[in-house]
């Protein structure tokens, strides 16, 4: 994580109130926990960790509700459910120019 998230994450407690901004906080370990144990392929914790981290709220809302919709209860392999999933977070990504490769 940046120093400019960071901070950007300060300016959200602070002008938002810390409540909801922990509200906000829970709402993206709620989401984290639900990729972690439902579209985990041993793989992909740390492309959701960095993604939920890094992705707006609304647009990680806006993934699950497709994901609930769309992918859930689906008939395709859940390796092409997860390979939908990186896609939809990837898109999202790329219009916030915001890049979820990690860096080594």
């Amino acid at each position: 994580m940046s120093y400019r998230n960071v901070i950007a994450d300060f300016e959200k407690a602070k002008t938002g109130g810390a409540e909801q901004y922990t509200k906000e906080l829970n709402e993206k370990i709620d989401i984290l926990e639900f990729l972690l144990n439902t579209y985990n392929d041993g793989r992909r914790k740390a492309f959701y960790c960095n993604a939920v981290n890094l992705l707006p709220l609304p647009d990680l809302r806006e993934i699950m509700s497709q994901v609930k919709e769309r992918i859930a209860n689906s008939d395709i392999p859940l390796k092409e459910k997860i390979e939908e999933i990186v896609r939809l977070m990837e898109s999202r990504a790329a219009g916030n120019n915001i890049q979820l490769k990690l860096r080594t």
